[in-house]
């Protein structure tokens, strides 16, 4: 569902520029932040509200077939109290 909110300079920026120069680091929200003159925690505040109001569907890389070796796509589900702790796990495996 599609909620009608007011967007801002920011929010078009976001919106914008990165679909499809998404920083592949570590820390891809404060990049983000850094080109855009604000924060991590602001960048991340914008993408959930413009998320929440159906604008935004998903975040994050998109690689072209073949471009890492093999197409693959994967996701987890896990409390956000965990996500170091997981992250942690997934990085540790070989070929991530």
């Amino acid at each position: 569902m599609t909620v009608e909110i007011a967007r801002d300079a920011l929010d078009l920026r976001l919106l914008g520029e990165w679909q499809r120069a998404f920083p592949l680091v570590s820390r891809p929200f404060a990049v983000i932040g850094d080109a855009l003159g604000c924060t991590e925690a602001k960048v991340l505040q914008r993408l959930m509200r413009l998320s929440a109001a159906g604008a935004v569907s998903r975040v994050g890389a998109a690689l072209r077939p073949n471009t890492a070796g093999a197409s693959t796509l994967a996701a987890i589900a896990a409390p956000e109290q965990h996500i170091d702790a997981v992250a942690e796990l997934v990085g540790a495996e070989p070929g991530v």
